[in-house]
Protein backbone atom coordinates (compact mmCIF):
# COMPACT_ATOMS: atom_id res chain seq x y z
CA UNK A 1 0.00 0.00 0.00
CA UNK A 2 1.14 3.50 -0.75
CA UNK A 3 -0.40 6.64 0.73
CA UNK A 4 0.33 9.98 -0.87
CA UNK A 5 -1.04 13.36 -1.76
CA UNK A 6 -2.35 13.51 -5.32
CA UNK A 7 -2.33 16.98 -6.85
CA UNK A 8 -3.61 17.13 -10.40
CA UNK A 9 -5.07 19.39 -13.03
CA UNK A 10 -7.55 18.27 -15.65
CA UNK A 11 -8.29 19.70 -19.08
CA UNK A 12 -11.13 18.98 -21.46
CA UNK A 13 -9.81 18.11 -24.93
CA UNK A 14 -11.73 18.72 -28.16
CA UNK A 15 -13.26 15.67 -29.83
CA UNK A 16 -12.68 14.30 -32.37
CA UNK A 17 -8.96 14.12 -31.89
CA UNK A 18 -7.32 14.78 -35.27
CA UNK A 19 -4.96 12.14 -36.63
CA UNK A 20 -1.90 14.44 -36.34
CA UNK A 21 -2.70 15.02 -32.63
CA UNK A 22 -3.05 11.31 -31.94
CA UNK A 23 0.18 10.67 -33.85
CA UNK A 24 2.01 13.20 -31.61
CA UNK A 25 0.57 11.58 -28.46
CA UNK A 26 1.64 8.15 -29.71
CA UNK A 27 5.15 9.42 -30.61
CA UNK A 28 5.60 10.78 -27.06
CA UNK A 29 3.89 7.83 -25.29
CA UNK A 30 5.62 5.95 -22.48
CA UNK A 31 2.67 3.69 -21.78
CA UNK A 32 -0.75 2.89 -23.23
CA UNK A 33 -3.28 1.00 -21.16
CA UNK A 34 -6.89 -0.06 -21.16
CA UNK A 35 -8.53 0.77 -17.85
CA UNK A 36 -11.77 -0.61 -16.48
CA UNK A 37 -12.75 0.85 -13.14
CA UNK A 38 -15.62 0.20 -10.80
CA UNK A 39 -16.70 1.96 -7.63
CA UNK A 40 -17.43 0.68 -4.15
CA UNK A 41 -19.80 2.37 -1.72
CA UNK A 42 -17.97 4.99 0.30
CA UNK A 43 -18.54 7.90 2.69
CA UNK A 44 -19.11 11.43 1.44
CA UNK A 45 -15.82 13.02 0.34
CA UNK A 46 -14.23 9.58 -0.14
CA UNK A 47 -13.95 7.64 -3.39
CA UNK A 48 -13.25 3.90 -3.22
CA UNK A 49 -12.58 2.27 -6.58
CA UNK A 50 -11.09 -0.86 -8.07
CA UNK A 51 -9.31 -0.90 -11.39
CA UNK A 52 -8.23 -3.49 -13.93
CA UNK A 53 -5.35 -2.07 -15.99
CA UNK A 54 -4.01 -3.84 -19.07
CA UNK A 55 -0.87 -2.27 -20.52
CA UNK A 56 -0.41 -2.38 -24.30
CA UNK A 57 2.05 -5.13 -25.20
CA UNK A 58 1.61 -7.00 -21.89
CA UNK A 59 -0.85 -9.90 -21.71
CA UNK A 60 -1.82 -9.69 -18.05
CA UNK A 61 -3.83 -7.29 -15.93
CA UNK A 62 -2.73 -5.40 -12.85
CA UNK A 63 -5.49 -4.87 -10.30
CA UNK A 64 -5.68 -1.90 -7.96
CA UNK A 65 -7.87 -0.57 -5.19
CA UNK A 66 -7.61 3.16 -4.64
CA UNK A 67 -9.21 5.12 -1.81
CA UNK A 68 -9.21 8.89 -2.36
CA UNK A 69 -10.17 11.43 0.27
CA UNK A 70 -10.83 14.91 -1.08
CA UNK A 71 -8.67 17.62 0.50
CA UNK A 72 -9.62 20.47 -1.87
CA UNK A 73 -10.37 20.80 -5.61
CA UNK A 74 -7.58 19.07 -7.50
CA UNK A 75 -6.01 17.67 -4.31
CA UNK A 76 -6.73 14.25 -2.79
CA UNK A 77 -5.12 12.04 -0.22
CA UNK A 78 -4.72 8.72 -1.97
CA UNK A 79 -4.14 5.18 -0.71
CA UNK A 80 -3.43 2.59 -3.38
CA UNK A 81 -3.23 -1.18 -3.01
CA UNK A 82 -2.26 -3.78 -5.59
CA UNK A 83 -4.80 -6.60 -5.56
CA UNK A 84 -4.69 -10.23 -6.56
CA UNK A 85 -7.18 -11.41 -9.17
CA UNK A 86 -9.12 -13.18 -6.39
CA UNK A 87 -9.29 -9.98 -4.29
CA UNK A 88 -10.33 -7.97 -7.34
CA UNK A 89 -13.11 -10.45 -8.18
CA UNK A 90 -14.30 -10.26 -4.56
CA UNK A 91 -14.50 -6.45 -4.70
CA UNK A 92 -16.32 -6.65 -8.06
CA UNK A 93 -19.12 -8.42 -6.22
CA UNK A 94 -19.34 -5.46 -3.81
CA UNK A 95 -19.48 -2.71 -6.46
CA UNK A 96 -21.90 0.16 -5.99
CA UNK A 97 -24.63 -0.68 -8.49
CA UNK A 98 -25.75 2.95 -8.65
CA UNK A 99 -22.47 3.82 -10.40
CA UNK A 100 -21.55 2.76 -13.92
CA UNK A 101 -18.13 1.33 -14.78
CA UNK A 102 -15.63 3.68 -16.42
CA UNK A 103 -13.92 2.35 -19.56
CA UNK A 104 -11.03 4.32 -21.01
CA UNK A 105 -7.76 4.12 -22.87
CA UNK A 106 -4.96 6.04 -21.17
CA UNK A 107 -1.94 7.36 -23.03
CA UNK A 108 0.86 8.43 -20.67
CA UNK A 109 3.31 10.69 -22.47
CA UNK A 110 6.05 13.25 -21.92
CA UNK A 111 5.87 16.77 -23.23
CA UNK A 112 8.27 19.57 -22.25
CA UNK A 113 9.59 17.63 -19.23
CA UNK A 114 6.07 17.06 -17.91
CA UNK A 115 4.17 13.77 -17.73
CA UNK A 116 0.59 13.86 -19.02
CA UNK A 117 -2.16 11.26 -19.08
CA UNK A 118 -4.65 11.48 -21.92
CA UNK A 119 -7.84 9.54 -21.15
CA UNK A 120 -10.09 8.67 -24.07
CA UNK A 121 -13.36 7.38 -22.66
CA UNK A 122 -15.44 4.60 -24.19
CA UNK A 123 -18.94 3.13 -24.13
CA UNK A 124 -21.47 5.51 -22.57
CA UNK A 125 -18.86 8.31 -22.34
CA UNK A 126 -17.71 8.03 -25.97
CA UNK A 127 -16.27 11.28 -27.33
CA UNK A 128 -15.06 12.47 -23.92
CA UNK A 129 -11.31 13.17 -23.71
CA UNK A 130 -9.59 14.45 -20.56
CA UNK A 131 -5.93 15.40 -20.19
CA UNK A 132 -4.47 15.12 -16.68
CA UNK A 133 -1.18 16.08 -15.14
CA UNK A 134 0.02 15.37 -11.60
CA UNK A 135 1.88 18.23 -9.96
CA UNK A 136 3.98 18.95 -6.89
CA UNK A 137 1.83 22.02 -6.16
CA UNK A 138 -1.60 23.03 -7.52
CA UNK A 139 -0.12 26.40 -8.58
CA UNK A 140 2.68 24.89 -10.72
CA UNK A 141 2.82 26.15 -14.28
CA UNK A 142 1.49 23.64 -16.82
CA UNK A 143 2.84 23.87 -20.36
CA UNK A 144 0.09 22.25 -22.40
CA UNK A 145 0.99 20.27 -25.53
CA UNK A 146 0.23 22.45 -28.57
CA UNK A 147 -0.84 19.42 -30.61
CA UNK A 148 -3.97 18.99 -28.44
CA UNK A 149 -6.91 21.39 -28.61
CA UNK A 150 -7.64 22.23 -24.97
CA UNK A 151 -11.20 23.50 -24.49
CA UNK A 152 -11.20 24.21 -20.75
CA UNK A 153 -9.39 23.68 -17.48
CA UNK A 154 -11.92 21.47 -15.64
CA UNK A 155 -9.88 20.91 -12.48
CA UNK A 156 -12.41 22.72 -10.32
CA UNK A 157 -15.46 21.31 -12.14
CA UNK A 158 -16.69 18.35 -10.07
CA UNK A 159 -18.71 16.91 -12.94
CA UNK A 160 -15.44 15.80 -14.60
CA UNK A 161 -14.30 13.69 -11.64
CA UNK A 162 -14.35 10.04 -12.71
CA UNK A 163 -16.53 9.13 -9.72
CA UNK A 164 -19.12 11.70 -10.83
CA UNK A 165 -18.90 10.52 -14.44
CA UNK A 166 -19.71 7.03 -13.12
CA UNK A 167 -22.98 8.36 -11.68
CA UNK A 168 -24.30 9.63 -15.01
CA UNK A 169 -27.03 7.77 -16.83
CA UNK A 170 -26.46 6.75 -20.45
CA UNK A 171 -28.25 9.83 -21.80
CA UNK A 172 -26.44 12.15 -19.37
CA UNK A 173 -23.13 10.63 -20.46
CA UNK A 174 -23.88 11.51 -24.05
CA UNK A 175 -24.55 15.13 -23.01
CA UNK A 176 -21.16 15.57 -21.31
CA UNK A 177 -19.13 14.90 -24.44
CA UNK A 178 -16.86 17.50 -25.97
CA UNK A 179 -17.48 16.97 -29.66
CA UNK A 180 -17.81 19.71 -32.25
Amino acid sequence: MTKQLEIEKKFLIKFPLPFHSMKEVWNHANKVEEIHQFYLKSAKGVTDRIRDSIEFGIDSSIYYRTIKTNVSPGINEEEEFILTKKEYDHFCELCDESMFPIWKTRYTFDYDNQIFELDIFHKRLDNLIILEIELDDINCEVRLPPFLCVLNDVTMNKKYKNSNLAKLSFSDGKKITNSV
